[in-house]
């Protein structure tokens, strides 16, 4: 029982501190500029966000250069993976943004954060969404938070603490919800590449394909949904039949490289 105790603090501790560190960046940049700049504006509040992520990022990012140095851990992203990665996080997006608009939450908390995020220009959101963000939210809960409890629990108790974790960090149900599936995605590439710039590309080009998404269909509407889940298992679907295609390939070369030793 004590052992189960300690490992649960553990687990608190090492989840909880990056994201300590992340949310005091970005109290420090906004109160910063309340007292140099002003009251902050609506169409301010995704770049101070970005500013803000960059600067923990900073903090963040030499703490987990220290601990992959520590751990001996090395990357084993490959090429094939990063793509598989950055479609992933498009396809994934398309679908559970699809599956979502057949339930009835709540949508005034959705619509709020909607109006900060979607408010500046097109290029503002798609560099603080698309690359800046991500890449702080990526070393709190994949690289210092999924990546450290690894160690302490098997992977899909710190796969699932993880993604409810950065699910909870959104704030609103709906958009908890969709961060929650797809944090689970984001475990299974670090699980499988121990890189974080895999899940950077994932969760890049998964906030890129909701800005276009918002700026091309801005209702939501069943038969968006419909099309949007559709659009999204077929390109699941065509990572998969590549997948399948390569491994093919990859065993008969393999066969072929036992048969000339052989000879």
């Amino acid at each position: 029982m004590v052992g189960k105790v300690q490992k649960m603090l553990l687990v608190l501790w090492l989840t909880g501190l990056p994201l300590l560190i992340y949310l005091l960046a970005e109290e420090l940049v906004f109160a910063g500029w309340n007292v140099f700049c002003g009251q902050v504006r609506q169409e301010q509040y995704l770049p101070l966000t970005a500013a803000a992520g960059a600067a923990a990022s900073v903090i963040l990012g030499t703490e987990y250069k220290r601990w992959k140095c520590r751990i001996g851990e090395k990357s084993g992203l490959t090429g094939e993976l990063a793509v598989c990665a950055a479609v992933s996080g498009g396809a994934a997006c398309l679908f559970f943004n699809g599956l979502l608009m057949f339930f009835p939450f709540p949508e005034e908390g959705y619509r709020q954060v909607g109006q900060v995020l979607y408010r500046p220009s097109l290029l503002t959101q798609m560099v603080c969404m698309g690359a800046v963000i991500p890449a702080g939210e990526e070393l709190v809960f994949r690289g210092l938070g999924y990546g450290r409890i690894r160690k302490e629990l098997s992977f899909k108790a710190a796969a699932v603490v993880s993604a409810v974790w950065f699910g909870l960090y959104h704030g609103n149900f709906a958009q908890g919800i969709y961060a929650g599936l797809l944090g689970i995605f984001l475990a299974v590439f670090y699980e499988k590449s121990h890189s974080l710039l895999s899940c950077w590309l994932f969760h890049g080009a998964a906030n890129i394909m909701s800005v276009v998404m918002t700026r091309l269909l801005p209702k939501r509407q069943d038969r968006q949904g419909m099309a949007m889940m559709a659009a999204g298992v077929l390109m699941l679907g065509a990572l998969r039949v590549y997948h399948k295609k390569r491994s093919q390939e990859e065993e008969r070369l393999k066969e072929k490289e036992g048969n000339g030793n052989k000879e």
